[in-house]
């Protein structure tokens, strides 16, 4: 591929929470031409959502109000906690185009890509909530490539249940729709789409790992089969250095046959076009409406005794807060 044509960003890395979006991005970072945050950025479309398409920026009060918003963002303070602060005096500099948003974007990502990568890195981002939002970001950037990883629904529904305290059954509803929403915005993408099972990333890392790397128009680099800081702060391999081949299906020993069978007849139409082993469920039988309003409620409580345990009270709250606001953004 010659340099005009080669692949440089933006890649977003998409998939349900719980799914192994963090252990790719930090794969895939091994690779010298790959830079991806390690903070997720949530914000693209509350931003834009805030101060139009295309924004008003040659007013330099108006940018100074979106430099003020994007250092209130959870993006801007956590890699700001990590010691690295974009400033509105490099922004100014090297933003040519205040009314593009994908400029602006790509100059406020590119500046974290570490100094040691080459100017051919491609950059990009890893929201998993980004799922719900696969046409937006298509739109901004018709260019971009997209990785959607996805974990079969019984592990993931345990994963957030252990990690969060996150219903079961209501995660199972939030796998299917979210899943099959992405699966059918993606089908205007052509090549720029690629799906990844986490059980064939675990079992085969290198296989899956070169397919990506030819999905992105790079060479496999070995590097990238190995970690070189724990991916997890939570969960079953929380503390791992390694990729944890084991860690799959162990919804099989952790619920009972009635569960199972629940959680599949939940996502029964998504989990059978995508080729998992149903072992109980024989047709789709969704979620009451009521219940899933009566689990909604569940769900927000126990997110918000999450953040308040993790943060304190009041930062908790606001965190929660937070990830409402740019959720209900995003479905927009």
């Amino acid at each position: 591929m010659d340099n005009q044509n080669k692949f440089l960003g933006p890649l977003f890395i998409v998939g349900m929470h719980r799914s192994g979006t963090k252990l790719i991005r930090d794969l895939l970072n091994q690779h010298p031409r790959i830079s991806i945050p390690t903070i997720e950025s949530y914000c693209i479309p509350y931003l834009i959502n805030q101060f139009g398409n295309p924004p008003k920026f040659e007013d330099d009060n108006e940018f100074q109000n979106f430099y003020d918003a994007l250092t209130k963002t959870t993006f801007f303070s956590n890699m700001q906690s990590m010691g690295f602060t974009v400033s509105k005096a490099y922004l100014d500099k090297n933003i040519v185009d205040r009314r593009s948003w994908s400029e602006i974007f790509e100059v406020i990502f590119r500046f974290y890509i570490p100094q040691e990568k080459n100017k051919d890195v491609i950059w990009g981002d890893k929201t998993p909530q980004y799922l719900s939002r696969l046409r937006f970001l298509k739109a901004l950037y018709p260019q971009a490539k997209f990785i959607h990883i996805i974990r079969h629904p019984g592990d993931y529904c345990i994963s957030a249940k252990k990690a969060w305290g996150k219903n079961i059954f209501r995660s199972a509803n939030s796998w299917r729709y979210e899943i099959e929403n992405a699966r059918i915005a993606s089908r205007d993408f052509a090549d720029d789409y690629l799906e990844v099972f986490y059980e064939n990333l675990v079992e085969e890392p290198e296989q899956v790992l070169s397919n990506i790397c030819d999905f992105l128009g790079c060479e496999f680099n070995t590097k990238m089969l190995y970690l070189d800081r724990p991916t997890e702060n939570l969960g079953d391999t929380k503390g791992q250095v390694e990729i944890v081949k084991t860690n799959k299906y162990k919804y099989l020993k952790v619920l009972n046959i009635h569960t199972i069978k629940r959680i599949e007849e939940i996502v029964y139409p998504v989990a059978s076009s995508l080729g998992y082993d149903l072992k109980f469920a024989k047709k789709f039988k969704p979620l009451n409406p009521l219940m899933e309003k009566i689990l909604l409620f569940y769900d927000a409580c126990a997110s918000a005794n999450f953040h308040i345990k993790d943060e304190g009270f009041i930062p908790g709250l606001i965190r929660t807060y937070r990830i409402h606001k740019y959720r209900v953004i995003q479905l927009k």
